[in-house]
């Protein structure tokens, strides 16, 4: 009875270590895989950026948010500032302008000025 105790704590033992060992596999797993995810998201977001300058004047919220420095919140008060002045079609010609935009102070805007036309 007692080596036969024994010999089910070995097995119980050996199965925790076994189980242990799996789930730290399939953490550092998911790990790599989130971080491959946040990875292709960020470097999308800004290929695209790149890839195509974004209308200051024309832009939505959505492809206004995709800016650097640029949240929903904010591409929302550009929207919204430009339809004060809805038969002006520049609202904006250069780069300083934005600075109308509460929120957008000169290094939000050098940052995004790379990806930004006024045409």
């Amino acid at each position: 009875m007692l080596h036969e105790n024994i010999r089910n704590s070995k097995v119980d033992e050996r199965l925790l270590i076994n189980s242990l060992r799996l789930l730290f596999i399939i953490s550092i797993f998911l790990s790599g895989v989130i971080a491959l995810l946040y990875y292709h998201k960020t470097t999308s977001q800004a290929n695209y950026a790149i890839a195509s300058k974004i209308n200051i004047n024309t832009a939505s919220v959505d492809t206004l948010s995709l800016l650097p420095c640029i949240g929903v919140k904010t591409a929302a008060k550009i929207v919204a500032y430009r339809q004060l002045y809805p038969n002006n079609k520049k609202t904006f010609d250069k780069p300083s302008d934005l600075a109308k935009i509460k929120g957008l102070g000169k290094a939000k805007i050098k940052k995004m000025t790379p990806f930004i036309c006024f045409e």
